[in-house]
């Protein structure tokens, strides 16, 4: 039979692993003596059982899917659609609150252009079902959550939020978009 791994915190990483090394029986030592052979970072990291992929949605509906934070993610149209209502919403949004942002459309791509020559890129990415945005602060994935409406990256950081918070460091003075 054999030992069973137990999953604890992992200090160094941040998240919950399977550590050999805290289980009796699981040293290298006891391993080899198995048969088994771990390479020196396996010793400390045996695989992580996480799911791999997107799942059915907590209805079981295949429509709606849940990524792996658990954000019900929208159907292909339905992506489509509420991508495409925020790229409009943004030109929108900086039309009437942010004049001096020049703004262009182009393949599902919107570049906004600032007086400095700086620029943010906030893009649909349809195989993957997300908008992305690049700022001078780094590139972001957003999923679209069916539960909430909005599109959401890691940490619950919402799109629009975000966009305000890079649009104004970018102009140096504060943007409100919604």
């Amino acid at each position: 039979m054999a030992p069973r791994i137990e999953a604890k915190a992992c200090p160094t990483q941040g998240h919950r692993r399977h550590h050999a090394r805290d289980t009796p029986g699981m040293t290298s030592r006891g391993l080899r003596a198995r048969g088994l052979f771990l390479s020196p970072k396996a010793r400390y990291h045996a695989p992580c059982a996480r799911p791999a992929g997107r799942r059915a949605g907590p209805d079981g509906d295949e429509r709606h899917t849940t990524d792996d934070e658990g954000i019900i993610m929208a159907s292909d149209s339905d992506y489509e659609r509420q991508a495409q209502a925020m790229l409009e919403r943004i030109e929108q949004a900086i039309e009437t609150h942010a004049p001096e942002i020049e703004f262009e459309t182009e393949d599902e791509i919107l570049t906004l252009e600032f007086p400095d020559d700086s620029r943010i890129i906030v893009n649909k990415q349809r195989p993957l079902k997300q908008i992305w945005l690049a700022a001078r602060a780094g590139g972001f994935h957003y999923d679209y959550d069916t539960a909430t409406g909005r599109w959401v990256r890691a940490g619950g950081h919402e799109l629009l939020a975000d966009l305000e918070t890079f649009a104004s460091r970018q102009l140096q003075k504060p943007v409100r978009l919604r």
